[in-house]
């Protein structure tokens, strides 16, 4: 919902601000104690901490009887520690709106605190420190720079935002990165808007009150009614950290958010918001901005019949796709409406839901079945599955069907090949918007990655290790190399690889499939071990190069599940060629283990036969989501593979 105006309503609303809190701050009021505080009490290697941080939420009307809500946030930080700066560098992201949408980031106060020869000195904030940027099409972003930021700073500000997009309620987190010794949030909301709060995480609340209030108005003397308030506050909130393989910490730090459910202003009626996606899908259906664009297309039909002339179905979906993927620049901005198509197609130039609502459109004009998905990326976090916090939904594809399967696009992700998605759309869900298709759309992709290794290598007589080592990749891994690269180019490209092989020195490589997208990334090196020269013992580790040469799972407990992106296919095959005159001494102990279900596997032996040493090391991740109580399972998993991969084959000289 944007702008409201009560028409021949004798109403105003204001609310009350005011929190009944446990814990106050004053503002600008910093204590000698949290000057001298020299560690966080929560987590005592915390660089930063913040010591209090205080939202507080209501509606008002301005003179024109345009209704509108103002939220009021102080925050105030201790910094404790030289890797602690980035936290006095804040950044305040806001929607921005179009049309009549009116946002804004105003009234930011603050300054530095400092302890100088055991006096408070105080560096205000100064206008040259605030700064406001777009951030995308949409959105922009207040920056702060704090001056004069010391190890045992304490850092104060404030600010208001101001939205008259009175049933977009922003979130408020009560966790963070670095500890929280209290955050509270207080809102107060009238009678006539009904919205249901959605909380998230786990941390409990030390504050939880729920109370009426009435709202009055000194220029409607007489005029009252009820305003539902409610004070929310966590004390002491352990800093939610990044773990290996999640996809957004969005998706389980502590916070609330709002989803409007119905409203009656006085005198009107009652009016009820469908909450479902379908009921968005409808709306976007209706819209000039999306659903009627969908028949605005026909500026793109000559090129696509020229394009696709002749050709079957598959062969002009992958026409169109590479056309529009090699023709057209993303700007970088992320979103679910094209904007103009028009005028990005003649300049080449546009946002993802542009370019990508652009290709669904020659998919149409090819007469190939084709429509629109709207997603959440990974690092935005999980669409929620009963509430439509449609807002969350930040980047846009296209899908046609072929052969009875939806294959999805994305044409701003450069080398990527048709049908694989970048690995930050690989989020759960997408929603297809259509008029006669919509619904929900898997973007698991359910092919595995991995690579593919051989190594042939020949012992000499004096102890020296040489042969081939062929690498073929597939799936995200082979995407991952080829990106790297082309960003690298072929000799720095080789030195790394050389880099990640301990004892190992690559003579040469040759690379095949360097420009083809559709087969598999092939480098082949010559290598060499000389670390056993003229030794009479010759110890080596059978594998030269792993995806997981330590254990991405150090953390003795974990907070939030494993989430890997993609299923993972590794096959290891080594054999070693002895001269004579030497002896296998002795070789690591065959292994094969799983953890239930087949979720992960691991095969590891070396086995010995007349000249020849053979060695196997495969590895396979079936399952993409691991909860909590799975990772204990998890982490052991890979100890055991990480040690077996380590351990040594024993060669003696004779």
């Amino acid at each position: 919902m944007r702008i409201i105006k009560f028409l021949g309503v004798i109403m105003i609303l204001t609310c009350s601000l005011a929190a009944s809190a446990q814990v106050k701050i004053k503002f600008g009021k910093v204590s000698q104690a949290e000057l001298t505080k020299e560690k966080s009490t929560i987590e005592e290697s915390a660089a930063a901490e913040v010591l209090g941080e205080f939202g507080s939420l209501g509606y008002k009307l301005d003179n024109d009887l345009n209704i509108y809500y103002e939220l009021e946030v102080h925050k105030r930080i201790k910094i404790y520690n030289s890797t602690g700066y980035d936290y006095a560098d804040i950044r305040i992201p806001f929607y921005s709106g179009s049309g009549t949408d009116k946002v804004s980031v105003d009234y930011v106060k603050g300054a530095t605190y400092n302890l100088e020869n055991g006096k408070q000195v105080k560096i205000k904030l100064t206008n040259d420190l605030i700064v406001t940027e777009d951030q995308s099409r949409y959105t922009k972003v207040k920056k702060i720079t704090f001056p004069q930021v010391k190890e045992g700073s304490v850092i104060e500000y404030k600010y208001t935002l101001t939205s008259n997009r009175i049933g977009d309620l922003p979130d408020w987190t009560f966790q963070e990165s670095i500890p929280v010794v209290w955050s509270q949030y207080t809102y107060s909301i009238p009678e006539w808007f009904n919205f249901t709060p959605i909380g998230q995480g786990y941390l409990p609340y030390e504050v939880n009150k729920t109370s009426s209030i009435t709202g009055t108005s000194a220029s409607l003397p007489g005029a009252t009614w009820t305003e539902n308030k409610k004070v929310l506050a966590v004390k002491n909130a352990v800093p939610l950290k990044n773990e290996a393989y999640i996809s957004s910490k969005n998706n389980y730090i502590s916070k609330i958010n709002f989803q409007l459910s119905s409203y009656r202003y006085p005198g009107g009626p009652y009016i009820e918001v469908s909450n479902t996606y379908g009921s968005y899908n409808k709306r976007l259906m209706r819209s000039d901005g999306f659903g009627g664009l969908l028949d605005k297309g026909g500026f793109l039909n000559e090129s696509t019949q020229q394009l696709t002339q002749g050709m079957e179905n598959v062969e002009k979906a992958i026409k169109l796709y590479t056309h529009v993927r090699n023709t057209m620049t993303w700007n970088k901005y992320r979103g679910q409406y094209p904007g103009n198509i028009r005028k990005a197609w003649k300049e080449k130039n546009g946002s993802v839901a542009t370019i990508n609502f652009i290709l669904t459109l020659m998919l149409k004009q090819a007469g190939l079945n084709a429509e629109p998905i709207i997603l959440s990326t990974r690092s935005n976090g999980m669409l929620h599955p009963a509430f439509p916090n449609t807002d969350r939904f930040d980047y846009l594809i296209a899908a046609v069907k072929l052969d009875g399967k939806w294959i999805l696009l994305d044409a701003t992700a450069k080398g990527y090949p048709f049908g694989t998605l970048p690995i930050k759309c690989l989020n759960g869900r997408g929603w297809m918007v259509s008029a006669t298709q919509a619904g929900w759309i898997p973007l698991q992709n359910s092919k595995p990655s991995g690579e593919i290794s051989q190594v042939s290598l020949n012992l000499a007589e004096n102890g020296v290790l040489t042969g081939k080592m062929s690498i073929a990749s597939r799936g995200y891994v082979d995407i991952a190399r080829r990106i790297n690269l082309q960003s690298k180019g072929e000799e720095a490209f080789a030195q790394s690889a050389n880099e990640e092989m301990e004892f190992w020195e690559l003579d040469s490589m040759a690379i095949e499939n360097a420009d083809n997208n559709y087969a598999s990334l092939k480098t082949t090196c010559i290598i060499t071990n000389a670390e056993n020269e003229d030794s009479e013992y010759i110890y080596l580790n059978p594998v030269v190069t792993s995806t997981f040469e330590r254990n991405p799972f150090q953390d003795e407990n974990r907070v939030m599940p494993v989430d890997f992106p993609y299923n993972i296919n590794n096959r290891y095959v080594m054999e070693i060629t002895l001269p004579e005159g030497y002896v296998v001494d002795e070789i690591p102990k065959p292994v094969v283990f799983q953890l239930p279900g087949r979720a992960a596997q691991f095969q590891f032996s070396v086995t010995h036969m007349n000249d020849k040493i053979n060695v196997i090391n495969n590895l396979k991740i079936n399952k993409l989501f691991f909860s909590v109580e799975e990772y204990e399972g998890l982490k052991k998993f890979f100890e055991l593979m990480i040690s077996k991969q380590e351990e040594q084959i024993v060669i003696k000289k004779i």
